[in-house]
């Protein structure tokens, strides 16, 4: 049910549907899933009837996709299989001020989707596109702030019609990270890691 609030570690039993009522075997049976959500989702399934996941004799997981709605009020789809893509180092576009003209040359290319590496503060040893100091604090070579940023993707979204997304990277932190300085134990070392 849309909605419903959808809980990530709580199941519902879904009813097998037998076309065949079972005369020469059970091959054909099915359940009817009706999703409303997209995202990646878990399933279990037992033999012994029982919900219990515990006593599940398989699982798995499936994937809904998401719709991708123009938000410029037309309530236009865009389907995935004519997304266009076009990958960006972000911290090669130069100051946030230049971004414009940058990327208007994927626009003239017809992608339809720009995206942008992570776009807060890099390491000042390794410069790695992927090697964030501060997760809060948009890059300062960019000389820039996020609302101008969001001006620029309204602007992308509203006038040219390009959706944008980003990485966000959560796993790991450059070494000049002020997160491993305060937190030590967020490292591998050898007391959390032997």
């Amino acid at each position: 049910n849309e909605e419903d609030q959808f809980e990530r570690n709580s199941y519902h039993e879904l009813k097998w549907i037998y076309p065949s009522s079972g005369r020469y075997d059970d091959s054909d049976r099915y359940v009817v899933l009706s999703c409303c959500k997209s995202g990646s989702f878990h399933y279990f399934f037992t033999i012994d009837r029982t919900t219990i996941k515990e006593n599940r004799n398989g699982q798995g997981y499936f994937h809904i996709e998401p719709y991708l709605i123009w938000p410029d009020g037309s309530g236009e789809v865009l389907e995935q299989e004519y997304i266009t893509c076009q990958s960006v180092l972000s911290k090669s576009l130069g100051p946030l001020s230049e971004w414009s003209s940058r990327i208007e040359v994927g626009r003239h290319s017809g992608y339809n989707m720009i995206h942008f590496t992570p776009v807060q503060c890099l390491s000042n040893v390794s410069n790695s596109s992927y090697s964030v100091s501060d997760h809060h604090k948009l890059n300062t070579k960019f000389e820039g702030t996020y609302e101008q940023m969001k001006i620029l993707i309204d602007t992308m979204t509203k006038q040219w019609r390009i959706l944008s997304i980003t990485d966000l990277v959560y796993n790991h932190v450059a070494n000049d990270c002020a997160l491993l300085r305060d937190h030590p134990e967020a490292a591998y070392n050898l007391i959390n890691s032997p």
